[in-house]
């Protein structure tokens, strides 16, 4: 692709440029302000925006901000005078792929041009790559050929191209964001962008201003107003995951946003309106939420106009084998390893195990299993090995259990025992961020914080 979208109010200075651009190949789109280029511009079709900063009505930058919230991908290079290097910088903290100053040599922009046809060159392979580990039988990064993950994608593809909001249910590792980001991918606007929230890991003021944003001086530190993630979201697709976890105060504005189709920021009295689609996602009861009075009822209805439950591993477990087939060849791929093959009785253990953290565990073993099994065909007891060392139990006669002394055990410091390692394990993959490790156990911030005090658990902030 070789289309530029070149935005310039100087209709000397954008005479020149376009045929400076044409001159080496380029096909050029002109346009003579910010309003004009939106006209203009489709998502996905340039290979970059050049745009001048200083224009009256829309300037630059924000040109710049509409621009990327239709597609985080768009390549803007932005041309300034000397005396506006600042502004400049803020363009590249906002998401400017580069910038040239006025008066620039041709070979300038050329060379940023260069960059940008490399970079899209770049994204084109990685894109391909992720399609040689495609998964065999899914939809858009979810696999599965039973007749649950069948059921599931059938719906999918038929709620995709509806404006309809959606609540994705489902156990923690099922997969409900791939299942949001397919609907999106399916719909209408699959173009736009996918802004995707975890509400428990905001706490409520944060939410709040990150969900709607913020005017300048709305409260202490608000140097500069801040668009939030509906206004990013417009034209797409906005997915709050971990839905439950909002409170109460900021489900009200959720619902007046989804209701009546607008937001205002914190501190600001100007609507805005919002062309966006809602989905939300819950590992909880959320009807039993309704009944105890932490989920407002109205907002509820609001959100399940269509429900979606994503099934566990536990009742798919055919599809097991797939799953590890897709997730060796992520994983070999990704660390240009070879990837082991199981034998058939390695497969049987799999498909005996309950899965509580389902596919995230599945794909999290497997991955180990690429770095550090050593061996052509992983069998019963290299699989043994790596169960026990992820502290999970063997199969006997189709369950899984763990051997119980003939002395018998105190279950409660055995149970202190394992809830302190797994809380240590995720810890240190998750760098000491306590929300993330949070996430990766199917437990509030909060929860994780009374257990590591209970517990007596030193994280990396205590030293």
């Amino acid at each position: 692709m070789k289309r530029i979208l070149l935005v310039e109010d100087d209709r000397l200075a954008r005479f020149a440029l376009k045929d400076l651009l044409e001159r080496n190949g380029f096909e050029v789109l002109e346009a003579a302000d910010g309003p004009a280029a939106l006209r203009l511009y489709r998502p996905g079709a340039f290979l970059a925006v050049i745009t001048d900063l200083k224009m009256p009505g829309m300037n630059g930058i924000e040109l710049l901000e509409n621009l990327r919230s239709q597609d985080p991908h768009t390549a803007v290079i932005v041309i300034t005078a000397y005396g506006t290097i600042e502004t400049a910088v803020e363009a590249i903290r906002k998401g400017a792929f580069d910038y040239v100053t006025k008066p620039f040599e041709a070979a300038e922009i050329l060379h940023r041009l260069s960059r940008v046809r490399e970079l899209a060159q770049l994204r084109e392979e990685n894109r391909r790559l992720r399609d040689q580990v495609a998964p065999p039988c899914g939809l858009h990064g979810m696999v599965g050929k039973s007749r649950a993950m069948e059921s599931l994608f059938a719906l999918i593809r038929t709620i995709a191209d509806s404006q309809a909001t959606v609540l994705i249910q489902g156990e923690s590792g099922t997969g409900k964001e791939m299942a949001a980001r397919a609907i999106h991918a399916l719909s209408p606007r699959g173009r736009g962008p996918f802004v995707a929230v975890s509400c428990a890991a905001l706490p409520e003021t944060l939410l709040e201003s990150e969900l709607f944003g913020y005017e300048r001086h709305a409260f202490t530190g608000a140097l500069r107003p801040k668009p939030g993630r509906f206004e990013l979201a417009q034209k797409g697709t906005l997915f709050l995951d971990e839905i439950d976890d909002v409170p109460l105060t900021v489900q009200v504005k959720l619902l007046r946003a989804i209701q009546e189709r607008q937001i205002e920021r914190l501190g600001g009295t100007t609507p805005i309106s919002l062309d966006v689609r809602i989905l939300a996602a819950t590992k909880r009861d959320l009807t039993e939420r309704v009944r105890e009075g932490k989920f407002r009822e109205d907002l509820y209805y609001r959100l399940a106009v269509v429900p979606v439950r994503i099934p566990p591993l536990r009742e798919r477990k055919e599809d097991i084998p797939l799953l590890v087939q897709h997730f060796l060849e992520k994983f070999s791929l990704r660390d240009t390893r070879p990837a082991p093959r199981l034998s058939a009785e390695a497969v049987e253990m799999l498909e005996a195990y309950d899965w509580p953290g389902n596919v995230r565990e599945l794909e999290n073993l497997v991955e180990r299993l690429v770095l550090l099994c050593g061996e052509s065909v992983c069998g019963a007891d290299c699989l043994k090995a790596h169960l026990r060392n992820l502290g999970l139990a063997e199969p006997a006669e189709g369950n899984m259990i763990f051997d119980l002394p003939a002395e018998g055990l105190n279950l409660q410091a055995r149970l202190d025992f394992l809830e302190r390692r797994y809380i240590e394990a995720s810890l240190k993959k998750c760098g000491g961020n306590k929300s993330k490790a949070a996430e990766l156990l199917g437990l509030k911030r909060s929860t994780l914080g009374d257990r590591i005090a209970k517990l007596g658990i030193r994280t990396a902030q205590e030293g």
